[in-house]
């Protein structure tokens, strides 16, 4: 075995006393052999019986350190902001011609910087993170100015007429989704290509509409109308909202106490839904690290609202707005359905002045399964729903990125988000972490103003099937629009890259750090292999499979304008494009 040592967690050298401590075992009768070496080694010696070696085929749960999952929650926002901003500063820059890849890099080394191992998990001191909060208003300042610069001249050479708004979709599927933008005076529709109305609402000078079908890794263009147009797609009411796909229903608290999908045609719900909970959050040492399993023990729900009423009811979306006060901590969410959704927002401020407290939000599901699945990087991994023995009992909370589900063979159930890392299981009721109030190392950890979002989205079958991918991306990669007001194009929509397989998650398109190209990178998110077929917006160019470091693999053939590969479940993939 191999131990390493050194003074601190920082990279701090060896000492006197580990060096006389190394001298001394090696006199010592009855120990293991030890000596200093290097870890290189090690491993080199270890690779001779490697083939006798155990594996350990799975998670290897760590059992300590939970709290880190929702510590410092403006850190864990702009962290998952900050990394599709840049992905997306890259594409939309590149595609219009002025990537700085000073500029860009700039801003990456800010958002890594601050994935440094006390910051990320939200356990530095109380100075670090008041820095951190200055270098996120930089980086969210220039990354979305390089967004908004790209996409507004990409814009004006996509209009096709008069009054135009563009809408961008950044991700690999088709999406329809809610927008706004900003239009003249005089208008109360927006139309599609075909002339087709949008679901609409315009109000003091913005419209807000459902943009249908945008295409992939491109943009559509709607253009404005002064026809007026009444539509109702969407009923609502101070105890429920409901659009052609779902319907959800409350009490007189504001609890969700039915969400059915039409498709479906079922209660998901076993019991009071989106029921919040603040517990006693004390463990034995290290606060910002460390959340107990004990936590339950003293717990509030938050049965009572101070207010439930509906404040808006527009043909584009409803919202419930619902009031809870938890001695001074003000929780409001805005709960929301948009006329094409599938899933039920929960858009939430707090105001949160505890000490050593956590709130989590309940589901109790009509489902029955023994394992949950969670999104990781790249990918995703089943964990036990029950504690059958001391390594199931240890993940009580466990980490994930975009959403979490419980599925059985006819359906499931997934809970997204746009900001939170931190999921508990327990049998059929789903909980996700929304806020801690750690004392150690910084004591006003987590104190004031936090907004976040969270969905409940029920499908047919399992995740895999289920759309549970696309909803937890639409959540994180919304549409963007923009008005122009002339414009002279010729195609009202287009895709810079295409997709056979929209299973497939484009993560990155950027240039090659070396210069060399341009780099599309990856990866299947639904546990399917398969081949797949990417075509590009240029005809004349040549592909080679490289690796994450971007050192060239094997020429990949291209036809005409697209080229074919195999890929794995979960596998992450990489081409540099030269344009000929």
């Amino acid at each position: 075995s191999m131990g390493m040592f050194g003074y601190g967690d920082g990279g701090g050298g060896c000492t006197f006393d580990m060096v006389e401590k190394v001298r001394r075992f090696q006199k010592i009768p009855g120990l293991p052999t030890v000596k200093m070496a290097q870890a290189e080694d090690f491993f080199r010696e270890a690779e001779k019986g490697a083939d006798a070696l155990p594996v350990w085929d799975g998670e290897m749960y760590y059992e300590n350190h939970r709290g880190t999952f929702t510590s410092q929650a403006f850190v864990k926002k702009n962290n998952r902001k900050g990394e599709y901003m840049l992905r997306n500063a890259e594409m939309v820059s590149l595609i219009a011609d002025i990537y700085d890849k000073e500029r860009i890099e700039k801003l990456w080394k800010i958002l890594l910087t601050n994935q440094f191992h006390d910051i990320l998990p939200g356990t530095s001191i109380q100075e670090v993170f008041e820095n951190t909060r200055e270098e996120y208003a930089l980086l969210n300042k220039e990354g979305n100015g390089i967004i908004d610069s790209a996409v507004s001249i990409l814009s004006k050479n996509a209009a096709t007429g008069k009054n135009s708004i563009v809408v961008w979709n950044f991700l690999p599927f088709a999406n329809t989704a809610v927008v706004k933008a900003s239009v003249p005076a005089g208008v109360w529709s927006v139309k599609d290509n075909g002339g087709k109305i949008q679901t609409c609402f315009v109000k003091d000078g913005v419209a807000e509409f459902v943009a249908e079908n945008v295409p992939a890794m491109g943009y559509k263009v709607f253009t404005l109308s002064e026809e007026k147009t009444e539509t109702e797609n969407i009923k609502a009411g101070k105890d429920f909202l409901e659009n052609k796909f779902v319907r959800a229903e409350f009490d007189d608290d504001g609890r969700l106490t039915a969400f059915v999908n039409k498709k479906l045609g079922r209660n998901i719900l076993r019991g009071k839904g989106n029921l919040l909970s603040i517990s006693h959050d004390k463990p034995i040492h290290e606060s910002a690290w460390n959340l107990e399993n004990d936590y339950k023990m003293k717990m509030w729900y938050l049965d009572k609202a101070d207010s439930v009423e509906l404040i808006e009811a527009t043909p584009v979306k409803a919202v419930i707005r619902t009031v809870h006060t938890f001695n001074k901590s003000v929780i409001t969410q805005d709960i929301t359905l948009t006329a094409e959704a599938e899933t039920l927002i929960f858009d939430t401020t707090v105001d949160w002045h505890e000490t050593e407290k956590v709130l989590k939000a309940e589901f109790p599901l009509d489902i029955r399964s023994r394992t949950a699945t969670y999104e990781i990087a790249h990918g995703a991994l089943e964990r036990p729903t029950y504690a059958n023995n001391s390594y199931e009992k240890a993940m009580f909370e466990c980490c994930a990125h975009k959403w979490a589900d419980l599925s059985q063979g006819d359906m499931g159930v997934s809970v997204i988000n746009d900001c939170k890392y931190g999921y508990d299981i327990d049998g059929n009721v789903m909980r996700i972490t929304l806020m801690r109030a750690p004392i150690l190392p910084d004591a006003t950890a987590d104190k004031g103003i936090s907004t976040f979002r969270y969905g409940i989205y029920a499908h047919g079958s399992r995740w895999s099937d289920g759309n549970t991918v696309k909803e937890a991306f639409k959540e994180n990669i919304p549409l963007k629009a923009v008005y122009v007001e002339e414009g002279s194009a010729d195609r009202s929509e287009y895709s810079f890259i295409k997709t056979s397989d929209d299973r497939i998650m484009i993560d990155a398109v950027k240039p090659a750090q070396d210069g060399n190209g341009v780099i599309i990178r990856v990866y299947e998110t639904n546990a399917h292999s398969g081949e797949v077929t990417l075509t590009l917006c240029d005809k004349e160019f040549t592909v080679t499979e490289c690796d994450l470091m971007e050192t060239d693999k094997e020429v990949v053939f291209v036809n005409e304008d697209s080229f074919t590969f195999p890929i794995k479940p979960f596998e992450v993939k990489s081409f540099r494009i030269n344009v000929k």
